[in-house]
């Protein structure tokens, strides 16, 4: 992968003329768009102050992902910081890029990586990495995914990761629509032979990029008052990359999956995470002790958070309970605001959603029942989910939930199949889909009648 910086696409358009579909082929380059300014700026400087405050730039590795034409990473080495540049070849080999990078080579703290092939080998573990208008670039989803995973793998533990991106659509509604769409983006400099590519996520959507690729938000930084209109964001490495066997990553790092830049690549409108996160949770193997509960732990959460991103709010994984004494494996808060959990609260106190996950072989039993059961409290909530892998006894799963319900606990159970059709109704069907099918869950334990069934 990234052997080249060169993508050849096709896309498919209806002729304004005659109404038939036409094919068009587009080359795009993802180095073209690197500016060509010296210094960084003003907004970019005081990012950097911020995150290097405190700290002896001299015991700094920084790590400039996409360095470009190598404008902040020449800033900082003047600073005094150890600085590695990750970029291609082709980057370095510009007129810009050579008389930036002979100005960095005179510093002893200047190191030259030369992308992918040097990346994939190196050994060093960084305290900062920066990510600055790369992500944004990168035409296929799935290797911004990527790049955001080798990240995750060079950084330590303590380290902090910032993604910055410039937003300029906003300002520029004219020069985005349907004549220069494509993927998830559009494509820029089209008079030119090759072309460039910009998209412009949300700060939801690379919160979930960065969450599924093993970062999280770092809330004390407070960095929109000082980047101006653009998202700037710090994240930290505290959790496993959730999508690494759905991105080949094990592959990509030796090298295993080519990029032919003279492939022709079909577009890609479809960039679901979603669809990702349940693809990874079954390839999770299942089993106690043996399984990898963590991961199964991990994705649940994500693919409970994303089905019922309009509903359910304030993800807590591991939440204490308690003092201390106990942990719940998910906690949601119920935003009452749409939907079934709203509807709920009508019937139950829930303003809290409490989830326990079982990666197991075997049928869930009562002592998975009476965890949950125990986490459920009128004033913190009365409902509860129990995900598991799979129900072969229904009539006895029902059996269990029906018990604490004469307790006044609500709880329902989820299974593989169960994920898999809440997240395909969530990214194909309608809105109301949704609700009728965690509502008909609900239902099967108010109706369950152990007589009539």
């Amino acid at each position: 992968m990234w052997e080249s910086p060169i993508y050849n696409f096709e896309r498919e358009r209806e002729d304004e003329n005659n109404g038939k579909i036409k094919k068009e082929v587009f080359t795009i380059d993802v180095t073209g768009s690197a500016p060509t300014m010296g210094v960084p700026g003003g907004q970019l400087e005081a990012v950097f102050k911020k995150i290097s405050e405190g700290k002896k730039p001299d015991k700094i590795h920084i790590l400039d992902f996409g360095a470009a034409k190598l404008r902040n990473t020449l800033y900082l080495l003047k600073k005094g910081f150890q600085v590695y540049s990750v970029e291609f070849k082709s980057v370095y080999d510009r007129p810009q890029g050579k008389k930036i990078l002979k100005k960095c080579e005179k510093y002893k703290n200047f190191h030259k990586i030369t992308f992918p092939d040097d990346f994939y080998k190196m050994k060093d573990k960084f305290d900062i990495i920066l990510m600055i208008n790369v992500l944004n670039v990168i035409p296929l989803f799935k290797e911004r995914l990527c790049a955001l995973s080798l990240c995750r793998n060079v950084i330590k533990n303590n380290g902090l990761l910032l993604i910055y991106h410039m937003r300029i659509v906003s300002a520029n509604p004219d020069k985005y629509s349907n004549k220069n769409n494509l993927n998830d983006g559009w494509m820029t400099s089209m008079n030119q032979k090759h072309k460039h590519f910009y998209t412009e996520p949300n700060r939801d959507e690379i919160f979930e990029m960065a969450k599924s690729t093993g970062f999280s938000h770092n809330k004390d930084f407070k960095l929109s008052g000082i980047s101006g209109n653009n998202y700037s964001y710090i994240f930290n490495p505290d959790d496993i990359i959730l999508i690494e066997n759905s991105l080949g990553l094990n592959e990509v790092m030796k090298g295993g999956r080519k990029h032919d830049f003279k492939k022709i690549i079909k577009e890609e409108k479809e960039n679901f995470l979603l669809k990702l996160y349940f693809e990874e949770l079954e390839k999770v193997d299942a089993g106690r002790g043996k399984g990898d509960a963590k991961r199964f732990h991990r994705l649940s959460a994500r693919i409970l958070s994303r089905v019922f991103d309009n509903q359910l709010g304030n993800l807590k994984i591991e939440q204490e309970v308690e003092e201390g004494i106990g942990r719940i494996d998910i906690v949601f808060e119920n935003k009452m605001e749409e939907g079934f959990f709203k509807r709920l609260q009508n019937q139950i106190n829930c303003p809290l959603i409490s989830v326990e996950c079982k990666n197991y072989q075997k049928e869930i039993e009562n002592p998975d029942f009476d965890q949950l059961s125990a986490r459920l409290k009128d004033k913190r909530g009365l409902f509860g989910i129990l995900v598991c892998r799979g129900v072969k006894d229904k009539k006895k799963v029902l059996r269990q939930c029906k018990s604490k319900l004469d307790k006044g606990e609500h709880i329902i159970v989820l299974e593989d199949k169960d994920l898999q059709n809440l997240v395909e109704s969530k990214l194909y069907g309608e809105p109301e889909d949704i609700d009728e099918y965690i509502s008909d869950k609900h239902n099967e334990v108010l109706l369950f009648n152990e007589t009539k069934n």
